[in-house]
């Protein structure tokens, strides 16, 4: 199989896990096995073992030790902590970086993806948005250019998304639920503000925003509504699903 068809068959499968997990339509602890897997999307077995595989170093997925199929992972607030810790040190690193060597294209391909978010943001085309979302980070990630750090930042950004996917975009009954009206979440335009910075060569100032970025995701909203009531948490769960 060429690198062209397996990056293909790898996009397929993961688009197809992600949405179905952003959709409540796959589970926290749900299993998932290639034979069936494959065919959903009239695809071979083997592709799909790999993309499964990939999904699974990447720690968006899990793997029973000597048994067969994936799972996707148990939800805990000690594992969403340490993965955007793990995260914010990693991302403000790359910020500093990127502003060190960003050239003409790496902004425009940043510009793309920030344009493509607020398209689908305004549209409430939830997974696009989110897939934009993914781009951007991932690609900011690559014009740092250290290829010991992109490899780790995959593995962790992954497993901050499985919470990120889950509990899906802010809206207005989840900040009335959580009486936290006064936090308004802007990623499309945070990241203008990553895109400013690495295109004025500030490396500090790139650093701190991609930092900020990260801990306003995690402290003002996830941790808020993961934390929250186990019976307020299940609403927010309904809203998410709408």
């Amino acid at each position: 199989m060429s690198g062209q068809t397996e990056s293909k068959a790898y996009e397929i499968v993961q688009n197809y896990v992600m949405e179905l997990y952003a959709n409540h339509k796959l589970q926290p602890g749900d299993i998932i096995f290639e034979t069936a897997l494959a065919e959903e999307l009239g695809l071979s077995r083997t592709p799909v073992r790999d993309a499964l595989g990939r999904l699974a170093a990447n720690r968006f997925l899990e793997q029973y030790p000597g048994k067969r199929g994936y799972y996707m992972p148990l939800l805990t607030f000690q594992d969403m902590r340490d993965a955007f810790e793990a995260r914010e040190c990693l991302e403000e690193k790359i910020g500093w970086l990127a502003a060190e060597k960003a050239q003409k294209k790496d902004l425009l391909m940043l510009t793309h993806y920030n344009n493509q978010e607020v398209k689908f943001y305004n549209e409430s085309s939830n997974f696009q948005y989110m897939k934009a979302n993914d781009s951007f980070h991932l690609g900011l990630a690559h014009i740092a250019n250290n290829e010991y750090i992109e490899h780790s930042y995959k593995s962790v950004y992954w497993r901050t998304q499985i919470y990120v996917y889950y509990l899906g975009p802010f809206i207005n009954e989840e900040k009335k639920l959580l009486n936290i009206e006064d936090y308004n979440s802007d990623t499309p335009h945070e990241h203008a503000n990553i895109i400013e910075a690495v295109a004025n060569r500030d490396s500090r100032g790139a650093a701190k925003t991609c930092l900020e970025h990260i801990r306003s995701t995690f402290t003002n909203r996830l941790s808020k509504q993961y934390s929250c009531p186990a019976g307020l948490f299940e609403k927010l769960l309904k809203l998410e699903g709408k």
